[in-house]
């Protein structure tokens, strides 16, 4: 009887305190309903401009509960755009609000100039009148350097005119067999690891800088096309690619490296990375077993292994049928039971078909001590 009166009191206890909360919660941002004097979305106006050569409106326009826009016009561009002043919730279980501003200006400035467009870049559907986003699609690092300067070249033309101007772009990497892969129609390959999205100039309503130089832009697309060539081992993607491109790769923390346990539990790191921490695909399976020395013959994409039992097995990115990846063991076919439309191989699998037992990791884990096995790492 008495624990229930206890627990009964509890309950209430928690309940009120929660209607305290929220009733401070409210109390403390009510203001955040009230909308910002047409004083300050003047500063607001200016420091988006850079200059006070603007005509605002008298009044804003109340376009929903919490929304009011004011219609501002920029002498020096000759551009007129608008300016919302809306209400925006920011907590989860304690109500929590609070005022923010954003304007069209840089997309009424892009329309203006809607003839230096890159001919390389199309506007992407996920772009509206406050957030621009180009697409562009690739296939070779040429191709990237070339579309990076072109959007360089742009966005710097256009930063002249407006030192705050800010886009976002994507490059989209078109490989010939994505369409197929993405349909379901070939091996599932991660080909998105090659897409690069990004963006330029400072963006007020995050407070940060996206990419700062030329090079720095095309160094950054660079390392999402090499990424997905290194975790496959795609031979047309690697025939051109510099030690410098390889070492970039190795330092990414979005691949994870792969490494050997021998028998006293000490790992050794090849250079060989994959797009996943449970698994390893088959162009660096591959590699691995050529780094290891290994009774491996033909190329990443295309291979044979002798194993110390006579096994011979097979593999290749080709191997995709109707039941899904499939690699060859003395010549039968025998199709994957994890990952079954991905050409790769799990731990286990690599452990039964090779004898190597392996441990896959990002460069963040590599140096740590993991006392929960029996093993450490150099």
């Amino acid at each position: 009887m008495n624990n229930n009166r206890l627990n009964k009191n509890k309950y209430k206890k928690t309940i009120l305190l929660g209607m305290l909360l929220c009733i401070f919660g409210i109390a403390f941002t009510s203001c955040a309903f009230i909308p910002l004097s047409r004083g300050h979305i003047k500063e607001y106006t200016a420091t988006v401009l850079g200059h006070d050569n603007f005509k605002l409106s008298l009044t804003s326009k109340k376009t929903d509960d919490s929304d009011h826009t004011w219609t501002v016009h920029d002498y020096k561009n000759q551009i007129d755009f608008i300016v919302t002043d809306d209400c925006k919730s920011i907590g989860d279980i304690i109500p929590s609000f609070e005022r923010v501003q954003f304007n069209d200006y840089n997309y009424q400035l892009m329309m203006k100039h809607s003839d230096i467009i890159p001919d390389c870049a199309t506007l992407s559907d996920d772009s509206n009148k406050y957030l621009i986003i180009f697409d562009m699609t690739y296939e070779t690092p040429k191709d990237l350097e070339l579309e990076c300067s072109k959007m360089w070249d742009y966005f710097m033309s256009l930063q002249k005119i407006h030192k705050n101007f800010e886009i976002s772009y994507r490059f989209i990497f078109s490989y010939p067999a994505r369409e197929d892969s993405e349909y379901g129609l070939a091996p599932d390959i991660e080909y998105d690891i090659a897409d690069d999205y990004d963006s330029l100039g400072y963006e007020m309503e995050y407070n940060r800088l996206g990419q700062i130089s030329k090079a720095d832009m095309i160094d950054e697309a660079k390392n999402h096309y090499y990424a997905l060539a290194y975790t496959y081992q795609f031979n047309d993607m690697l025939k051109n690619a510099s030690a410098e491109d390889k070492k970039r790769v190795m330092d990414l923390s979005t691949v994870y490296h792969v490494g050997t346990i021998d028998e006293e539990g000490f790992i050794t790191f090849y250079d060989v990375v994959t797009p996943s921490s449970n698994s390893i695909t088959y162009g660096s399976f591959y590699e691995l077993l050529k780094q290891c020395n290994m009774n491996v013959d033909g190329d990443s994409e295309d291979f044979t292994f002798t194993n110390e039992n006579g096994d011979v097995y097979e593999f290749s990115y080709d191997f995709f049928g109707n039941d899904g990846v499939y690699y060859l063991k003395n010549g039968e076919e025998c199709f994957k039971k994890d990952y079954e439309n991905a050409p790769e191989l799990t731990i286990e699998e690599v452990a039964e078909i090779s004898g190597l037992k392996i441990d896959i990791r990002n460069s963040e884990d590599m140096n740590k001590v993991e006392r929960t096995r029996d093993y450490i790492i150099y």
